[in-house]
């Protein structure tokens, strides 16, 4: 058998007690490098892999270098018992005019400045990808093993345009990506970060137009409107998205979307809650979303949030054992919540507070929940947690480690202020949850 070069393959963090992979002697720190005689680079390989054989060859490298190979069988269903290592990620190569993060403060988390820019988390993840790094064998990868669907960043249609918003990078590369992955059979859905006086007006219709003109390879564009921090030094100037500028991108895709449901038979193109945040216009109903298709991109979770409200009132709450407190959350979102807290108050007898949060970490122009630091959220409370305890929002912490962008803990704000601190779940059913006592909170 070859030699194999260290690190290759994947790598075995954990085995499950009684799974077939004990019964291979598998363990922590083993690394698969085959599978079926098909060399294997992450788990998704591996999953594709093992649907191709009844009976499986594994061949794999020990911690001390000794190769070896394991035959095994699995029952229909059955899982090998295996947690694999996480996918490192590939990096971006554009250079984006807009790029939020070239635009993270001196002092944010190391880890937050690497451009993530990889097709196996689009898949797994949603996350926005621009294409810049996909090779032919990834594309024939993407193809082969059905990695779809994929979330794509095109911010323009216009190749010229594109050029430029992408800090000159190659867009007929990107152009034929694209193409290629539609032409494959991979559904996609879009993105277009809006920068006014950029690929705003003509070229967002155009744009839109495009993407609907490839429908339903294309499922949907999402449009989100561009994020300024206060840290643009030496970048280009992008002018900010104000109010005026919301209202009429609501007013044009409100006539595009007449359009494309007679054509198409759903809205297709669909804007972020900012637009109507910012701009004081009402929100959406629920049927503008034709089911939430980028919801995870900040498109409609006001509206889920307050469809799940509503159907949460007529619900029979348990025994309150957390009746009073304060819920923090970002400036964009407080005028949202505020009221519909109002209610649950009257409601349930409970007596929560919300406290808006400006964010002096990033700048005032970033108002969102998901991008308040620990220190800002620190600030805000001093004095002015009402109640037994403070909530912060589920998305303005990292997974796993809990931190906030600024690296403080929960254990650090909760000492701080004195009070327990609560990581609030997503969605009016963690409130629920938090106001009944069935979630532990960090004590100070």
């Amino acid at each position: 058998m070859s030699r194999i070069r260290p690190g290759q393959g994947i790598r075995i963090e954990t085995v499950d007690p009684g799974s077939p992979a004990e019964a291979m002697d598998l363990a922590p720190g083993d690394r698969c490098t085959a599978l079926n005689g098909h060399p294997v680079e992450d788990f998704l390989d591996f999953q594709f892999y093992l649907r191709e054989e009844d009976v499986n060859l594994m061949r794999v490298e020990k911690p001390d270098g000794e190769l070896w190979e394991a035959e095994f069988e699995l029952d229909e269903g059955e899982s090998l018992g295996v947690a694999w290592e996480a996918i490192r990620p590939r990096s971006c190569r554009n250079r984006c005019v807009f790029c939020f993060v070239d635009q993270l403060p001196p002092r944010v988390r190391k880890t937050l400045r690497f451009k993530d820019e990889d097709f196996r988390h689009s898949f797994l993840h949603g996350n926005f990808i621009a294409l810049g790094n996909l090779s032919g064998r990834d594309l024939d990868r993407i193809v082969t093993q059905r990695l779809s669907p994929l979330y794509v960043s095109v911010h323009t249609t216009n190749p010229e345009l594109r050029h430029r918003m992408a800090g000159g990078r190659d867009a007929a590369h990107f152009f034929r990506c694209f193409d290629a992955l539609l032409e494959g059979g991979i559904t996609l859905h879009t993105q277009v970060v809006l920068c006014p006086g950029v690929n705003d007006g003509a070229e967002l219709t155009r744009t839109i137009n495009d993407l609907a003109g490839r429908y339903p390879g294309v499922q949907s564009v999402g449009i989100v409107p561009v994020g300024l921090t206060a840290f643009r030094d030496r970048l280009p100037p992008i002018v900010p998205p104000e109010p005026p500028f919301c209202r009429e991108v609501i007013r044009q895709a409100g006539e595009m979307e007449r359009e494309l449901r007679s054509r198409l038979g759903l809205g297709f193109a669909y804007l972020a809650d900012e637009f109507f945040l910012q701009s004081g216009s009402p929100i959406p109903p629920a049927a503008y979303y034709d089911g939430y298709p980028q919801l995870e991109n900040g498109i409609g979770l006001t509206r889920d949030f307050l469809e799940e409200f509503e159907a949460a009132l007529e619900q029979p709450l348990p025994a309150v054992a957390r009746p009073s407190g304060t819920l923090a959350t970002g400036q964009l979102f407080g005028p949202v919540l505020r009221p519909a807290v109002d209610r649950f108050n009257r409601r349930f007898g409970t007596g929560l507070r919300v406290l808006e949060v400006p964010n002096r970490f990033l700048g005032g122009r970033v108002t969102v929940a998901g991008l308040l630091s620990g220190g800002d959220i620190l600030a805000a409370g001093r004095g002015k947690v009402a109640g037994d305890w403070l909530a912060v929002p589920f998305e303005c912490l990292n997974a796993g480690q809990e931190l906030f962008l600024d690296d403080l803990d929960l254990e650090t704000l909760a000492r701080e202020l004195g009070r327990p601190v609560y990581h609030l779940p997503r969605g009016i059913d963690g409130l629920c949850a938090l106001v009944a006592g069935t979630i532990a909170p960090v004590e100070p």
